[in-house]
């Protein structure tokens, strides 16, 4: 679906470069810290339909609820290339 041939999860030192994230702590808001805008994002399509979504803020030990719309402003403000995927 993504039309690549390899993917794999992030090692704790990339997760560190590029986001500034410690493993279990790993959020799109991780995406303010791509000062390269390295990093694309996968979402689900199913993520339109919903009122609201929750994510860490950069830290596992909270959950930042915010209205889909202001996710869409989250990531137009980040500039990072977002693809969205039926799965």
């Amino acid at each position: 679906m993504l039309g690549e041939d390899r993917l794999s999860f992030a090692s704790p030192e990339r997760l560190k470069c590029w986001l500034g994230l410690e493993p279990g702590s790993v959020s799109p808001f991780g995406l303010i810290n791509d000062a390269t805008r390295g990093v694309e994002v996968v979402c689900d399509e199913t993520l339109k339909s919903s009122l609201a979504l929750g994510f860490h803020p950069n830290v596992n030990t909270a959950t930042l609820e915010i209205t889909f719309a202001d996710f869409e402003k989250f990531l137009a403000s980040c500039g990072n290339t977002v693809r969205w995927l039926k799965l």
